[in-house]
């Protein structure tokens, strides 16, 4: 036979179950309802405007070419490689996007940006086809920009995790280490995928910190240069460039 509970028994089996199980209940329950609950601060409408911002922090790069080619009257090149080369550098960040509020504690943004720092590798040799070494290169990054949509979820009315998908471009070129017998590959014009994870801290109504890490998968782009060989004279080449690279940052910015 069914007992109704009373006021004192149902009060002392929630103590019992914790307010962990209860919210937990919620959750099993109505799962909108119980992020909700447990969101109630948050607020992404104190992320919503155009904003400007800057940083700064630690960027690896790794670089090779393949396929090298190339020939004149005295010598031809075929099937050489710059073997991959690595290397990390100081990165910068100059950034200007806009963020939209969609309900309670979700955003959608957009952002531009630009990295004014070159960054550049360790050295790589070019190796031949019958595996012999040519000469030594190193290679520079430069004029680094991506566009992103930025997907966020406010924490609470102070904070927001975001994720970042974006298309990124960049010139890369390879320059001779040996003065002697120099090689020398034209800046090619590379662009990529760009993906990455962050977070926003507002310390005023206007003014908000973030830290973030990004990655960018440059897909194979075409590149050309000179061998500058000091008995077989100059010999124009072509090769297939292939670059990554990954970067954390850290910055403050401004909400117009």
């Amino acid at each position: 036979m069914f007992i109704p509970w009373k006021g004192k028994k149902m009060k002392k089996a929630l103590t019992k179950l914790g307010v962990g199980s209860v919210i937990a209940l919620g959750l099993a329950i109505n799962p909108l309802t119980g992020v909700q609950a447990v969101f109630a601060a948050s607020d992404a409408s104190n992320f919503e405007g155009f904003n400007a911002q800057l940083g700064v922090g630690y960027q690896g790069t790794s670089a090779k070419i393949t396929d090298i080619s190339g020939s004149n009257s005295l010598a031809k090149v075929s099937n050489a490689n710059f073997g991959q080369a690595n290397g990390g550098a100081v990165a910068g960040t100059l950034g200007l996007g806009y963020t939209k509020a969609l309900g309670e504690s979700f955003t959608l943004g957009i952002e531009a940006e630009y990295n004014p720092a070159s960054a550049q590798t360790g050295n790589s040799n070019m190796v031949a086809s019958d595996g012999s070494n040519i000469v030594a290169n190193k290679f520079t990054l430069n004029n680094q920009a991506s566009i992103s949509l930025v997907p966020g979820f406010a924490v609470n009315a102070d904070t927001l995790v975001y994720a970042k998908v974006g298309y990124a471009m960049a010139s890369m070129k390879s320059q001779s280490v040996d003065s002697n017998n120099p090689a020398v590959f034209n800046s090619a014009n590379i662009n990529g995928i760009l993906l990455g994870l962050g977070a926003k801290y507002n310390f005023t109504k206007n003014v908000y910190g973030f830290v973030e890490a990004n990655a960018v998968q440059y897909g194979n782009g075409s590149t050309s240069g000179i061998a500058n060989t000091s008995n077989k004279g100059v010999i124009p080449l072509t090769g297939t460039t292939n670059v990554n690279g990954y970067s954390g940052l850290v910055g403050v910015g401004y909400r117009f």
